[in-house]
């Protein structure tokens, strides 16, 4: 569509501009079409605007290069947007024509979990949660205290920038924290869409990391959050309670102090001087501590019920190669872009892991 005395939202990115590619629906064999568009008057209110549509040729080249940095979801890493881009590329192709023929297909999918969409943004998101297997790249390309692609608690806190924006740090799934055992610390996931990640025991599990929330930081100062959590920023610090009523407080630097389960369990921890966890402890009693060497990974764990575990790294630092503790060895190796390939527990269950 072109628009003259007026601006029109793209049907992709939701972008303001003179033209753009509007999805339709139906078919292109009815001799009429309904679509809605969003417009922003160039003049104001009380003035005119001409606009015109064509349809599109099906062998026109998207040029997805240029549109690369409008569809760049937030929190995602250079190499998690990088290997996500390349994924939805490939399964939308590079013209219209398969473009759409995907984008319907998506629209099926929706249908038949009694989902109307003919919305391009609502689909073409679907698409990016596909290409980056539902928060699976995400997660493991994130790099922290037990290596990279490991989600931990170790991690936990949050990230403050100077604007104010806010990044939440560490594992979202807060069941290894209230374990208070070394089993929980950290998870490796394999992959979101078929829900498989695996422990620092090399037990494969059933079930993958949960997604972090995404923060959005109002013209107020105020936040909006992503799934279903609230963050709160306080005289001291901050906020976040999860939809379930489980609540982490962290100071005003985004280290975190405590955190309240909805059921009451109160934990209380403490950070190194760089901000980083080194303890957990319940008001029980119960608690996790942690060793860290100088660059920060965790090199060994203890539990309040003996359960201990000691860690080690490649050379670089960069990757978890083993642990050692009462579950017994395991050993890890990962492939040349760096995704975990082998799990090896005491050289008695090797598993070639095909993501």
């Amino acid at each position: 569509m072109q628009t003259t005395g007026a601006l029109i939202a793209d049907g992709l990115t939701g972008r303001y501009s003179g033209s753009s590619l509007i999805f339709a629906s139906g078919s292109a064999a009815q001799a009429s079409q309904s679509f809605d568009v969003q417009i922003l008057m160039a003049a104001g209110g009380g003035t005119s605007a001409s606009i015109s549509a064509t349809l599109a040729d099906a062998a026109t080249v998207v040029d997805w290069s240029a549109l690369k940095p409008s569809l760049r979801p937030a929190g995602l890493s250079d190499a998690a947007w990088d290997h996500t881009f390349t994924n939805f590329v490939n399964s939308v192709g590079t013209t219209i024509g398969s473009l759409t023929t995907e984008l319907a297909r998506d629209a099926g999918v929706f249908h038949s979990f009694g989902i109307t969409s003919d919305s391009g943004s609502a689909l073409l998101a679907f698409e990016l949660e596909q290409a980056g297997d539902f928060g699976s790249l995400a997660a493991r390309s994130t790099s922290g205290s037990v290596g990279a692609g490991w989600t931990s608690i170790a991690d936990l806190g949050l990230s403050v920038a100077a604007d104010g924006s806010v990044t939440f740090k560490g594992a979202a799934d807060l069941n290894g924290l209230f374990s208070l055992s070394v089993g929980g610390l950290a998870t490796y996931t394999l992959s979101a869409s078929v829900d498989r990640s695996v422990d620092l025991n090399g037990n494969i599990l059933s079930g993958a990391a949960s997604l972090p929330p995404v923060f959005f930081r109002q013209p107020d100062g105020s936040y909006s959050a992503s799934g279903g959590y609230t963050l709160n920023k306080t005289a001291t610090g901050f906020d976040l309670t999860r939809s379930d009523g489980t609540v982490l407080n962290f100071d005003s630097a985004g280290h975190v102090l405590s955190a309240t389960s909805a059921s009451g369990q109160h934990i209380d921890a403490t950070v190194d001087a760089t901000g980083k966890p080194l303890t957990f402890t319940a008001s029980n009693g119960a608690s996790l501590s942690l060793t860290r060497d100088a660059a920060g990974h965790v090199t060994q764990a203890t539990d309040s019920d003996g359960g201990n575990i000691a860690l080690s790294y490649s050379a670089d630092g960069k990757q978890l190669t083993g642990t050692t503790g009462t579950a017994g060895n395991t050993a890890f190796a990962y492939t040349a872009s760096g995704d975990l390939s082998t799990v090896d527990r005491g050289g008695t269950a090797h598993r070639q892991l095909h993501l």
